[in-house]
Formats: C-alpha cells, sequence, structure tokens
C-alpha cells in the first residue's frame, strides 16, 4: 500500500481532499436523518477511503467541485457513510498552495442567510402608514377591503401567478408607494400568509426608504450578474412575516432586463416557493417610464393608484391601455370623499376606494 503521509509526517494533500469528503458525506447523512435505509437500494455512490489513491484532476483543472462516489473505474471502491447520498451531491473544497484543503461544505450549508435589517414602527406609524401596532382606524378598515379584494382573487388567476401583486400609477406622486406598502403591512397582519414587498421603482426607489432601511444590491443587480442569487439580496425584518427586496442600482438595460426570461424564473421562483406568500410589486408610474409595463406582463393582479381631483382621465385611460387587457385589474381611488355609492362609507372608513375594473367588448 502507498504512504499517504508526507515527510513530516502529515497526510498528504490528496489524501486530505478524500477524507475531507468523506467527513463532509457523514454530515450531510446525519443532517438528512437517514430517512432512506441503506437495505432499500444499494447506493450507486461512495466515498474513496483516505488510503485510497484517487485519480490526479487534469492539469490546471480548479479543485472547486468534488462529486461524491465519483471515480476511476479499477480504483478500489469502500463503503462508507455516503452511501445514502444521492449520486448529485456535490461537496466543495478550496485547496491551499500546498495541497491541503483549506475549507469543504456542502452548498447547502454554504447557501446565505437572508440579511436581518430594523424598521421602526414609531416612525411609520407618525407618517400614517400601518404598522403592526395600529389600532382600528379609517386607514386600517379601508385596507383590510382593499386586501380582501387582493386575496379573494390569487387563485382565479390562470396566465401568471396569482400571489403576484403590482401596484402602480399613471403619473409620479398619487400615492402608489404608500398603497404598497399599506397593503403589504395589512396582509403581514394575517394570521396564515406571509408577504414578500419588492422595491421595484428603479429610477426612485421610495418604499425601502420610507420604511428606514438602506440596501446597496437589489432585483436589478440579480437580473444582470447570474452568479447572484434572488436569495442574497432578500432583507428578513423584525416585523412578523413581511420581508423586503431593493430595487438595486440603477441600469440602462432596466427594462431590457425584466422582460428576460431570467426575470420570469425569479418571479415564478419566489411565488412558488412557499404557498402563503404574497409578493407586492412597488413599481414605477406607467406613463412615466417603459418598466412598468414590461412588469405587468410577468403579474396576476394589478393595483392601479388614481388620486381623486387631481388625475386626468385622459391619463387614466392612456395608462390603462399601455397596460392592456388585464382580467384582475383593480382601481384604488386615493384621497376620495365617499365611495361605493354610499357618502357615508368614505367619512366612517376613510379616504380609498377599490374597485375591479369591468371588461367589456367594443
Amino acid at each position: 500500500m502507498e504512504d499517504t503521509s508526507n515527510d513530516a509526517g502529515k497526510p498528504s494533500g490528496r489524501s486530505a481532499r478524500s477524507s475531507l469528503v468523506e467527513r463532509a458525506a457523514e454530515k450531510m447523512v446525519a443532517a438528512r436523518g437517514r430517512a432512506q435505509k441503506e437495505a432499500a437500494e444499494p447506493a450507486a455512490a461512495a466515498v474513496p477511503s483516505a488510503t485510497a489513491q484517487p485519480q490526479p484532476l487534469p492539469q490546471g483543472a480548479p479543485f472547486d467541485e468534488v462529486l461524491v462516489g465519483d471515480k476511476p473505474a479499477g480504483a478500489d471502491r469502500t463503503t462508507g457513510p455516503a452511501q445514502a447520498v444521492d449520486e448529485s451531491l456535490h461537496v466543495a473544497a478550496l485547496a491551499g498552495a500546498d495541497g491541503t484543503v483549506e475549507e469543504a461544505a456542502a452548498p447547502e450549508q454554504r447557501r446565505r442567510r437572508s440579511k436581518m435589517v430594523k424598521i421602526e414602527t414609531a416612525g411609520l406609524a407618525a407618517r400614517g402608514l400601518l404598522t403592526p401596532e395600529t389600532k382600528r382606524n379609517r386607514t386600517l378598515e379601508e385596507f383590510r377591503l382593499i386586501k380582501r379584494m387582493v386575496l379573494s382573487r390569487r387563485w382565479d388567476v390562470r396566465d401568471a401567478p396569482g400571489n403576484t401583486v403590482i401596484v402602480t400609477s399613471a403619473l409620479p406622486a398619487e400615492g402608489k408607494t404608500t398603497t404598497a406598502i399599506n397593503l403589504a403591512m395589512s396582509i403581514a397582519a394575517e394570521e396564515d400568509l406571509r408577504v414578500l414587498l419588492i422595491d421595484a421603482d428603479f429610477i426612485k426607489p421610495d418604499a425601502l426608504r420610507q420604511l428606514g432601511v438602506s440596501a446597496g444590491k437589489g432585483l436589478i443587480d440579480v437580473l444582470q450578474d447570474p452568479r447572484m442569487d434572488i436569495s442574497d439580496v432578500m432583507l428578513r425584518t423584525n416585523i412578523d412575516k413581511l420581508s423586503l427586496i431593493p430595487s438595486g442600482q440603477l441600469h440602462d438595460r432596466c427594462t431590457e432586463l425584466l422582460a428576460s426570461a431570467r426575470m420570469d424564473r425569479v418571479i415564478k421562483e419566489l411565488a412558488s416557493r412557499y404557498e402563503d406568500r404574497i409578493l407586492i410589486f412597488d413599481s414605477p408610474p406607467v406613463l412615466a417610464t417603459t418598466e412598468s409595463v414590461v412588469l405587468t406582463s410577468h403579474m396576476g393582479q394589478v393595483v392601479f393608484v388614481v388620486q381623486a381631483g387631481r388625475t386626468k382621465r385622459e391619463s387614466v385611460d392612456s395608462a390603462l391601455e399601455l397596460i392592456g387587457d388585464r382580467p384582475h385589474l383593480g382601481l384604488v381611488l386615493n384621497r376620495a370623499v365617499g365611495g361605493f355609492g354610499k357618502v357615508d362609507f368614505g367619512a366612517y372608513y376613510g379616504s380609498y376606494y377599490y374597485g375591479y375594473r369591468e371588461q367589456t367588448a367594443e
């Protein structure tokens, strides 16, 4: 048997790598709780023993990933703790200059945990925004009504995930960001739902600023860098069931990135990973930039904010024409007096009116 020790009596680089892969496999098997018994079927993968002599890597090839159980034909195979590990399991290792392995961990173990940020709820309440501590008032009741209408339609959408909701408007300063934040806060108060608020206004991102949160990278950075994962920019908050995704750095090709297949995959991943999660996108005004029109094509529902007494009907018609025929498009009349045909409704519940646009044939 070939001696695997060097002159100093220390294990050689290859032996260290082999034993380290074996230890990583042991940890993976323990983490999985040995759900599959070895008696069910002989495992196709095995880890080389510390005394075996694995095939050298090709010249210049980085020792970044080692496939557990992948060994040259004819070489010795020993049974070990990795028998229950699937053949697709990869264990990463970083080799030092002297050939010794410095670090190894499975991809699941290397996954970065989302950053935690704190939202000062007292400051939000002072600006009229909803918080978990908000007592029953006009705004709270109004957004409960809006929330119920949004949630009731999330299972009716067929061509896009029904739990994806974009909040937009025709023009700037109509209250869309306030509506998006309050809607997210109202959904976070649900017993069985969680909410993810995405700041998708890349030109003038304001959602996180109003929450008192700052971040560097965000959604647009994930779209342009395939090495990044959406979990790298997701932020957990001290408000239970509320998470955030920043907009990221402004890019010259925001519209094209939002229209890409990668954006479609990111949205579907976020929408399908948890069935109890609602995605709220705070979008730019439709008539101010092209990003909103592209975003709506990915969304299951559209919440369109109109400021009463300010937005002209022509602007609303032009914006809705750009959005297109969306069957689940709701209108929020902000700062309205009265609603639903009753003057006392607005006086009792506040300053919002919500309803779905009727689809009529020409």
